[in-house]
């Protein structure tokens, strides 16, 4: 009984004995965003019912014991590691999940080519067929971020709250401009382009940095997050295309592991 407790919980199934409905909602909320983050790396190839047996086993049976070993008290890795708003058991889940789901599924149809004169495997870039598109949606997931960091804190009537909450949303803020404008330089550099993808993946990549600590970062370190994080992000998105030939569309795998 007490590896189970320690592993996959063991009470207040289905709410009963339970009357926290509050962390039932914020936990559903979770699982959702846990499955949601397969389906750009599995875009394209497949099929709706095969996403609706993922997304039930990932939302149901594998985030539940992931976050219990995390957040709850009785939970093996309870204390040992720090995860404000779900940087391990969200953000690490779900990017794993579609690494695999990628992996498995294979490439898209004319992905990857061979190089006659070097033998070897190399990328097709399959460009996205809207950049507007794309921008409106990093927009929307910038804006979901600021709820989902801070309203981890689950309150705000108490001074400890309200700081906890305010710093969250800074450090949040803070971490996505860092990541977005690095990112878009580098693209300058490298490419001699404004590239609006580099700025949307270094957003996104910087915020999803912040997730473990943001609330006990300071502001500077926030910046410094949110490099690394668009960093990570592109050098781990580089290995999955060019090394493993792993096809990610969307490069959520990349993004939410980096």
């Amino acid at each position: 009984m007490v590896l189970l407790c320690k592993t996959t919980g063991s009470s207040f199934f289905f709410l009963i004995g339970s009357e926290d409905y509050v962390n039932w909602f914020f936990q559903w909320v979770f699982a959702g965003t846990t499955a949601t983050i397969v389906s750009g790396a599995v875009a394209e190839r497949c099929r709706f019912r095969a996403y609706l047996i993922y997304s039930i086993v990932l939302s149901g049976f594998i985030y539940p014991v992931v976050c219990h070993w995390i957040w709850d008290s009785d939970g093996f890795l309870y204390g040992k590691v720090l995860d404000f708003s779900g940087s391990g058991a969200v953000h690490l889940v779900g990017g794993a999940a579609a690494m695999a789901g990628s992996y498995f599924l294979g490439p898209r149809i004319g992905k990857f080519v061979n190089n006659e004169e070097t033998g070897k495997v190399e990328p097709v870039e399959i460009p996205g067929h809207n950049a507007v598109l794309g921008a409106l949606g990093a927009l929307i997931l910038f804006f979901g971020f600021f709820p989902f960091n801070a309203g981890a804190g689950y309150h705000v009537a108490s001074y400890e709250g309200i700081t906890s909450t305010g710093r969250a949303v800074v450090v949040t803020l803070l971490a996505a401009g860092s990541g977005a404008v690095s990112l878009l330089l580098y693209g300058l550099w490298r490419f001699k382009c404004w590239d609006p993808a580099f700025a949307i993946n270094g957003l996104l990549g910087g915020m999803v940095a912040t997730c473990s600590g943001v609330n006990v970062y300071d502001s500077w370190i926030a910046v410094v997050i949110g490099i690394l994080g668009a960093g990570g992000f592109y050098l781990q998105a580089w290995l999955f295309e060019n090394k493993f030939h792993i096809d990610d569309p969307l490069n959520a795998s990349a993004l939410h592991m980096g």
